[in-house]
């Protein structure tokens, strides 16, 4: 193992206090009832469209259970109401955040043994710096990339399990797939690792249920991210 990618939210830093705040901070500009961290976990991780799409117009995937009230898509511009959770979300970055005990351990111990660690995150890119920085966690990469990021090409980085992302810091931190593991606890980081020929390691005690992550397969499945340094540490052994 050579390089380490890992998710942000969920993963590295218990997010899910700020994330809620600023969804229902949205439903309520749009006349809409707050809604549960528990209702809400499960719309997160697969970046911050799906995100509003599920908390606020309704569209839900299976297994899923749709907020009490919601927007109808047919009334409401779906990229206006987007703008203004956005715009909302950006105003408050880092509040509300906490590292996961283990993280800096983890980052400072990988970093002192020349293990390259990047950030690939659902999360808007822009936000995702803003976090990092305030968190104090920017130095431990060698590359970061959200969701939206600005490509060469003009287009802006689709999130994960699309592999753009993933090949992009694959290339930053100079190894091949099998050199490197996954970090993660949705469904995505799993998917996108599988898609490129990487290992993942996927974490419980982040944002999905465990037996959503066991039945994708991971070639590890743990606990916490404490687990998930364990399980590292003991590849370098």
């Amino acid at each position: 193992m050579y390089a380490i990618v890992y998710d942000l939210d969920g993963t590295l830093v218990d997010s899910s206090g700020n994330i809620v705040a600023a969804v229902n901070r949205v439903r309520s500009a749009y006349g809409l009832t707050p809604i549960s961290v528990k209702t809400c976990l499960p719309y997160i991780g697969n970046g911050a469209h799906d995100l509003i799409a599920r908390a606020v117009f309704g569209q839900v995937d299976d297994g899923m259970t749709a907020p009490e009230d919601t927007l109808n898509v047919s009334e409401y511009e779906f990229n206006a109401v987007f703008r203004d959770f956005y715009e909302g979300y950006v105003a408050h970055p880092a509040a509300g955040h906490s590292i996961f005990p283990g993280v800096l351990d983890a980052l400072s111990y990988f970093s002192e043994l020349g293990v390259r660690q990047a950030v690939l995150t659902n999360k808007p890119h822009g936000v995702t710096m803003l976090v990092l920085q305030a968190l104090g966690l920017s130095d431990y990469f060698h590359s970061v990339l959200g969701a939206h990021a600005p490509l060469p090409s003009g287009d802006l980085l689709p999130p994960k399990p699309d592999t753009q992302g993933m090949e992009l810091t694959l290339s930053a931190l100079g190894v091949a797939a099998n050199d490197a593991v996954m970090v993660g606890d949705g469904r995505p980081d799993i998917q996108v690792a599988k898609a490129v020929g990487m290992r993942s390691l996927a974490i419980a005690g982040g944002f999905s249920e465990a037996s959503v992550l066991e039945a994708l397969d991971p070639t590890w499945l743990v606990g916490t991210f404490q687990d998930a340094y364990a399980t590292l540490a003991s590849l370098l052994n």
